[in-house]
C-alpha cells in the first residue's frame, strides 16, 4: 500500500549540527551523519511511496546530491529557513515538487509553524519542522515531524492523524 511519510531538518552537510542538535545525531562525522539519515529514510519508505521533507534539507550542493540516493521515488520538498539553491538544484536532487507551502488533505505543510489564525477555518492541523526537539504547545493543531522529534524515521500521515486524534480527545 501507497503511504505518505513526512520528516524535516536532514541537515545534510551541516557541519554544526553536529554539536549543535539532539543525542541522537552523535555520529562521530558529517558523512556518517548523512549516510545514517539516508539509511534510516530507506529503512521506512519504499519506492511507490511519498516523502514530504519540511525544510532544512541540506547546507552544500554535495549533501543535496544524496537525496538521490533514497529509494522513494516521488520527493516532495518544502522549503526551509537554510534551503538557499536554485529550483533546478532541487530538481536535479531528485524532487519531483518544490513548495513553499502547499496543503495537503486536511493539513498545511510548512517548516516553521504557520500562525494558528490559519487553522482555524482552512485546516485542522499544521505538520511542519524546525523546531527540532520542541513542540508548540497546542498538540491539537501542530504535529513536529523533525528527525530529531521523531526518531529519523519518517511518519506516516495516519501516525500523525492519530496523535492529533488522541490529544482532541
Amino acid at each position: 500500500m501507497r503511504q505518505s511519510f513526512f520528516t524535516s531538518d536532514l541537515h545534510l552537510g551541516h557541519h554544526n549540527i553536529l554539536k549543535y542538535s539532539a543525542e541522537q545525531r552523535q555520529q562521530a562525522t558529517m558523512e556518517e551523519h548523512d549516510q545514517f539519515v539516508i539509511d534510516s529514510i530507506n529503512s521506512t519508505v519504499f519506492k511507490h511511496d511519498t516523502l514530504y521533507i519540511l525544510g532544512d534539507v541540506a547546507f552544500t550542493r554535495e549533501a543535496l546530491s544524496k537525496i538521490n540516493e533514497l529509494n522513494v521515488q516521488n520527493k516532495i520538498l518544502v522549503l526551509g529557513n537554510h534551503d538557499k539553491f536554485s529550483m533546478g538544484d532541487y530538481i536535479s536532487a531528485g524532487f519531483s515538487k518544490v513548495y513553499g507551502v502547499v496543503r495537503h488533505k486536511e493539513f498545511i505543510l510548512s517548516h516553521i509553524p504557520v500562525h494558528p489564525c490559519q487553522l482555524e477555518q482552512r485546516y485542522n492541523a499544521n505538520i511542519h519542522g524546525h523546531l527540532h526537539t520542541y513542540d508548540v504547545e497546542d498538540k491539537t493543531k501542530y504535529f513536529n515531524c523533525n528527525v530529531d522529534r521523531i526518531g529519523f524515521n519518517p511518519i506516516t500521515l495516519s501516525t500523525i492523524r492519530d496523535t492529533i486524534k488522541y490529544y482532541n480527545n
